[in-house]
C-alpha cells in the first residue's frame, strides 16, 4: 500500500488528490481504506494566519498513524508562510483552533519554529479555561528566560 492524501471526497465513489481524481472503488473491489484524522487523533486542529495585506492562509494538521510522523497545524502553516516569503513584517495574527472552535496556544515545537522565524511580535489569540479570549504575542508563549531576551 501506497499512501494518498485526499483533499476532498466527492460522493461515496471519488477522491480528489493533488495528483488528480481517483475512484474509491470499482465494482466490488475497494482500492483505498479511508483513515480519517479523527480515527488517528481525537482532536483535529487547523491554524490560520491573517496577513497585513488582508489575505488569510489556513492549514490543517497532517496526522499520521505514527504520532512521530504527524505535523501539527501550525507547523504546516509556518512552513507555508516561510515558503511564500512571509515574515514578521507580513504576518499580523496567528490562530490555532480545534474542531469545537476553541483557540489554543501553539505547541512547544511550533513555539520553537515561531522563535526561529523571528515571529516573536506576531499576535496570537487564545481561549482560557473559562472561554475568555486573550490576545498575546508569540514572545509571551516562550519560557521566561527566553522571553526576557526578546523584549
Amino acid at each position: 500500500g501506497e499512501s494518498v492524501t485526499v483533499e476532498e471526497r466527492v460522493s461515496d465513489d471519488w477522491l480528489r488528490t493533488s495528483q488528480g481524481w481517483l475512484p474509491l472503488q470499482k465494482a466490488d473491489k475497494q482500492y483505498f481504506r479511508a483513515i480519517e484524522a479523527v480515527d488517528l487523533h481525537p482532536v483535529c486542529y487547523a491554524a490560520g494566519a491573517l496577513l497585513h495585506s488582508g489575505s488569510i492562509m489556513v492549514r490543517r494538521a497532517m496526522p499520521s498513524e505514527w504520532h512521530e510522523g504527524s505535523f501539527d497545524a501550525l507547523e504546516c502553516l509556518l512552513a507555508a508562510l516561510e515558503v511564500n516569503g512571509h515574515t514578521s513584517d507580513t504576518v499580523r495574527l496567528l490562530l490555532v483552533c480545534d474542531q469545537w472552535g476553541v483557540l489554543h496556544a501553539p505547541s512547544a515545537v511550533s513555539r520553537c519554529v515561531l522563535h526561529s522565524m523571528g515571529l516573536n511580535d506576531v499576535a496570537v489569540i487564545v481561549h482560557d479555561e473559562t472561554g475568555k479570549l486573550h490576545q498575546l504575542h508569540c514572545r509571551d508563549l516562550m519560557c521566561p528566560p527566553l522571553a526576557e531576551l526578546h523584549r
